[in-house]
């Protein structure tokens, strides 16, 4: 299984390659007015109108952007979903790499885990001392 890994916030994330249509910078995001606090903003990408995911405030976590997309760092980059439903992407701090993994690697999710989190989350792979979340792919996809 190959899975794409970037840096959000203070995690490290991962998601099946196949579900990743494409890897773009993102330059200063546009605020949603109104959006919920997992919305970080929306970008035009080629033509298309993208909504720009903020995963921490997903996943019942502190919003990066504590409302104020225009504040995001222009270093940072957007994954692009596949997705027919909507066009959107998740903000990534940093991107990482391709991992190869093992899906014997995978754990389950911990226990402790909130409501969102068990949504989202498929389960977790320690890569030497890295620990990656890996996100589940039926949320993300078509």
């Amino acid at each position: 299984m190959e899975i794409m890994t970037w840096i959000s916030g203070d995690q490290i994330y991962g998601l099946e390659l196949g579900v990743c249509q494409e890897v773009a910078l993102c330059p200063r995001l546009k605020s949603a007015p109104h959006a919920p606090a997992c919305i970080a903003g929306i970008m035009n990408l080629r033509g298309d109108v993208v909504t720009v995911l903020d995963l921490p405030a997903l996943l019942g976590r502190a919003p990066q952007s504590a409302g104020a997309a225009s504040t995001r760092s222009v270093n940072g980059a957007i994954i692009r979903l596949k997705n027919a439903r909507r066009d959107a992407a998740i903000y990534a701090d940093q991107i990482l790499d391709v991992l190869n993994a093992n899906e014997s690697a995978q754990q389950e999710r911990p226990a402790n885990f909130t409501e969102a989190e068990r949504r989202y989350v498929q389960g977790v792979i320690l890569v030497g001392s890295r620990l990656i979340v890996v996100l589940n792919p039926e949320e993300f996809k078509i």
